[in-house]
């Protein structure tokens, strides 16, 4: 054989050799979940992708080690659920995806999705990668409402509580509050104040309200029409059930004793319906629930991590 050709011949082996390597080594398994497998290079790209959504900067090792564990948590999460919402053939269907640009549209202040290709154009975005990452963020909402919407029912009753509780709670009250400061005070002083103030509860209570009832150390404030979650927290678990006229035990706070009495309580206008309250508690029973049932599917699903995504 002439040497020339040969040697071309040994050149041509070598150089389809090494693109076979490199393509195999872009090619190698990062993660398998059940029978679905990422490989390296769609890995990657999700990763870069992530990233970006995130305007993550990585400044330094360990900066690249936490969000390379956040990603891979967080890719997995998603793959499981993706391949368990396969499994049981939860598809996106027409109306999902016109819901989805319609959203996008509207997130991204645009009118059609040309020029919303252009928006994700400018922040260095793949519009197509970017669009398949939205659209399997819809179908993992679409595979946890549709998995878990009955394991999280909401029964009336419970509903009816809730939503009572709720309109209670956007009441506006009026309530007195008589004081006693103890922040400079000694241990025998604040006996002392602990114990003229559970007199003024009592008295109080039995409608004997008069000036010398009242000790001179004492301070009268003022809530006028507050809602219960403008209250200080050592306050909220008393006056929520309170009635008007009704008046508290002393409540000891860091700085003093505090004698409440409600004096009105004002319902407001419900901001939204029994039925609206009911789906939002629902929804969040499922947002509630998703990590248990995550962990769960994690049990159950065979997943593999190679030392490319490790």
């Amino acid at each position: 054989m002439n040497y020339n050709i040969r040697l071309m011949v040994i050149c041509a082996c070598v150089l389809i050799a090494n693109v076979a390597s490199y393509a195999g080594m872009h090619d190698q398994t990062a993660i398998v979940i059940g029978e679905h497998v990422i490989t390296q290079t769609e890995y990657l790209r999700k990763k870069s992708l992530y990233a970006k959504l995130n305007k993550v900067r990585l400044t330094n090792a360990q900066d690249r080690l936490a969000f390379e564990k956040d990603f891979r948590h967080f890719l997995i999460d998603q793959e499981v659920q993706l391949y368990t919402g396969r499994r049981m053939d939860i598809v996106l269907e027409t109306q999902d995806y016109k819901q989805i640009m319609k959203g996008l549209l509207v997130k991204h202040q645009v009118s059609d999705e040309s020029s919303l290709r252009e928006v994700i154009a400018e922040q260095g975005i793949d519009y197509a990668a970017f669009k398949t990452f939205v659209q399997d963020q819809y179908l993992l909402q679409k595979i946890q409402g549709m998995v878990l919407r009955n394991q999280v029912q909401v029964g009336e009753g419970e509903l009816d509580k809730k939503y009572q509780a709720m309109l209670k709670a956007n009441e506006q009250l009026y309530v007195e509050d008589i004081f006693f400061n103890t922040e400079m005070a000694s241990d025998a002083q604040k006996a002392r104040l602990f114990a003229q103030s559970k007199q003024v509860s009592i008295f109080w209570k039995k409608g004997i309200y008069l000036y010398d009832t009242v000790p001179k150390k004492s301070e009268l404030l003022t809530f006028k029409w507050q809602r219960l979650s403008q209250f200080p927290d050592e306050f909220q678990s008393v006056v929520k059930d309170m009635k008007p006229s009704e008046v508290s035990e002393p409540i000891l706070t860091d700085n003093g004793y505090h004698v409440l009495k409600v004096i009105k309580r004002k319902a407001l206008p419900a901001t939204e319906s029994k039925a609206t309250f009911g789906q939002r508690l629902h929804e969040q029973r499922v947002l509630d629930a998703i990590p248990t049932w995550v962990e769960d599917l994690k049990r159950q699903v065979y997943i593999q991590v190679q030392m490319g995504a490790q």
